[in-house]
């Protein structure tokens, strides 16, 4: 990271998707610091979330927020970051990351948090997804689903060399044998861990510290 000036986010460094103040009407701010993607780095204060992590579309409402110095709030505009540290939170959950991964939608931002830091990381996100119903017409017995309340569904991925490979875990990051295959390849450059993969004694492999093995893999091999 650059120097941290106190908050020039507001003028050079981040674009705002408005420059009119809202009112201060919300409470519970944390100190955080924003990358832009040209490394700068910039203190600000962002209203609090217990997960930031979620789909870009979700992130514009008045939950992404940055509180000035005088007290005003402005809404953040995702494009110009890459990054959000929150560095009072604990590790797992003090770290995002901000990329656009779909070519059709250049102006859908994801956010992601960082689970496992390094070279490779297991990241996790929020997708929305409609809940639906389905209904029997007692007429013609035809079934009619109705889409309620959007809800969201759990993602994980692991990010290396610039590539993101959705994967499947289960509970504490234990990896489905589904996303077997996909893991060889990401660290078939690491022996320990393939093997370990490779194990068919092996049944239960938390991924988590997979990527932390394969990180000190990387680093042996560097």
């Amino acid at each position: 990271m650059k120097g941290l000036p106190l908050i020039l986010l507001f003028a050079s460094l981040i674009t705002v998707t408005a420059r009119t103040a809202l009112p201060a009407l919300h409470s519970k701010w944390e100190d955080c610091i924003l990358i832009n993607s040209n490394g700068d780095s910039s203190k600000a204060q962002i209203r609090y979330r217990k997960d930031y992590s979620a789909e870009g579309s979700m992130l514009t409402d008045e939950q992404m927020l940055i509180r000035q110095e005088n007290g005003t709030e402005i809404k953040l505009d995702l494009k110009t970051l890459t990054e959000i540290s929150i560095p009072n939170r604990p590790s797992g959950s003090n770290h995002y990351l901000i990329m656009n991964t779909n070519a059709a939608y250049p102006g859908r931002y994801k956010v992601y948090r960082v689970i496992t830091e390094g070279r490779c990381k297991l990241l996790y996100t929020e997708k929305p997804a409609k809940a639906g119903s389905i209904f029997i017409d007692p007429n013609n017995h035809a079934g009619i689903i109705a889409l309620s309340d959007e809800r969201l569904t759990e993602q994980y991925y692991v990010y290396y060399n610039h590539e993101l490979t959705l994967v499947q875990i289960d509970d504490d990051y234990y990896l489905n044998s589904i996303s077997k295959n996909a893991c060889l390849e990401i660290f078939r450059s690491c022996t320990e861990v393939t093997s370990k993969l490779n194990d068919k004694k092996a049944k239960s492999l938390k991924l988590n510290l997979l990527i932390e093995q394969f990180n000190g893999c990387t680093k042996e091999n560097n």
